[in-house]
């Protein structure tokens, strides 16, 4: 037979184009099919059609008969063939638009085998009948990408976003924790996550978080580093899914709110006063001076700051909102003691005496040990300088877009507009000079 395999030649079987082996089944040069276990060929140049094909016969070596079960629908409308199907036992089903069906017992593996049939060489049909478009679509979607793993998603984060040393270490800090809770059950991609389970992990920092701010911020963290891939163009479908599904995260509502505590003009003058360390009194200045917490203050880096024009142009951390400043003369003389001859335009302004970025719970620390010195009251915080000063410009009756601006708010200025313009804040910064040193 011409089908046939040679003796001792293995039979090879077919490879199809999504990568399935078909034992079994072989096709020849000139284009027909062979059936390796008979030798008969056909001729189908549909692929999937031609497999469709030999399963069906695959089937019915066992003894069962694929029904066509389209076919009751067209053969049985004409008396005579209802009678035929009657008389062979057969159960006829009447349809509202004078239509008839016959009921066939049929296996489990030929209802299925059939339906494979189906979905392969008619899926038009088949969306139609199921009234499921998509099935149509079935032979055009993409192979399935697997899924970015929770420690990928990170890393991209780590590697590319462009943020200050701080935040990146905060939102790595957040992140990992984030990935070791689900790790424990057995999450470890964006697409294993689902609502429920990120709902969990919700109610578990509620409950283990004393700190309404901190549970914001670190909900907040979760979901940044997530978009971030979707910004740089990779993940799409997963991204989008994994922020659907962290939508649950949100922090809860109410909480004490941290009222603001101006410093009192005395208590800054008993701190000034018993100052002795140039990088204590720059960073007091600069507090004051330019509306910042401490750890904006400490994130100020030599290229933000021009001692010659007296400016001052930087971006608040939390916000990403460019904020300006003027320098006040004492605030300028109090940097240009601290500035080394050597300074790049990246080196951090307050150093430590290991020459690295001053930390804020160091800065705390020798904060506290001034106010003692100084006689001031443990309720005043090194946060209340910038407290104070925006009271004071406010106070001052200064347009409230001039202290927005200064404290890194949003004002809906363009960014450009306002790096090209720092000196637009003056009468804002004078008048915090003119309340505590006026």
């Amino acid at each position: 037979m011409s089908g046939t395999p040679k003796r001792g030649r293995p039979a090879k079987p077919h490879r199809t184009s999504w990568g399935a082996h078909i034992n079994g089944l072989r096709r020849r040069k000139d284009g027909r099919w062979v059936i390796i276990a008979t030798g008969k060929t056909f001729a189908e140049p549909d692929e999937r059609r031609a497999v469709a094909r030999f399963r069906r016969w695959e089937v019915e070596q066992q003894g069962e008969t694929v029904a066509d079960v389209n076919a009751p629908l067209e053969a049985f409308q004409s008396a005579a063939g209802l009678a035929a199907a009657r008389e062979a036992g057969a159960e006829i089903y009447g349809h509202t638009d004078g239509r008839y069906s016959v009921g066939t017992e049929v296996s489990e593996p030929v209802l299925w085998a059939w339906l494979r049939e189906q979905l392969i060489s008619r899926p038009e049909y088949v969306a139609e009948q199921t009234g499921i478009p998509e099935v149509a679509r079935l032979a055009d979607l993409p192979k399935p990408e697997p899924s970015p793993t929770l420690a990928a998603i990170g890393q991209l984060y780590h590697d590319k976003a462009q943020v200050k040393r701080k935040q990146r270490r905060q939102m790595q800090l957040f992140w990992n924790h984030f990935r070791e809770w689900l790790a424990e059950h057995n999450v470890e991609t964006l697409r294993q996550l689902t609502p429920s389970r990120v709902a969990e992990y919700g109610d578990h920092i509620r409950a283990t978080e004393d700190s309404l701010k901190y549970v914001k911020n670190r909900f907040t963290s979760i979901r940044g580093v997530i978009n971030f891939s979707r910004k740089r163009g990779l993940h799409a479908a997963d991204v989008r899914h994994a922020l659907d599904c962290c939508a649950v995260l949100t922090a809860p509502r109410g909480g004490v709110r941290r009222e603001p505590h101006p410093i009192d003009r005395e208590h800054l003058e008993a701190l000034v006063a018993h100052v002795e360390a140039p990088r204590m009194q720059a960073f007091l200045l600069c507090m004051l001076n330019l509306c910042m917490y401490p750890s904006e203050a400490l994130n100020l880096d030599w290229g933000e700051i021009d001692l010659t024009k007296k400016t001052v142009v930087t971006d608040r951390s939390k916000t990403h909102i460019v904020r300006v400043g003027v320098l006040w003369d004492r605030t300028v003389t109090a940097l240009k003691e601290i500035r080394p001859s050597n300074a790049g335009s990246k080196q951090p302004v307050f150093l430590s005496k290991l020459g690295r970025r001053w930390s804020e719970k160091t800065a705390n620390v020798q904060f506290r040990a001034l106010r003692q010195k100084a006689g001031v009251p443990t309720k005043v915080k090194a946060e209340d300088l910038r407290d104070g000063a925006y009271t004071a410009a406010v106070e001052a009756g200064v347009e409230l877009t001039q202290a927005k601006l200064l404290a890194g708010h949003s004002t809906g200025i363009p960014d450009h507009y306002a790096q090209r313009r720092p000196t637009m804040v003056a009468d804002a910064v004078k008048a915090i000079e003119e309340a505590y040193f006026g």
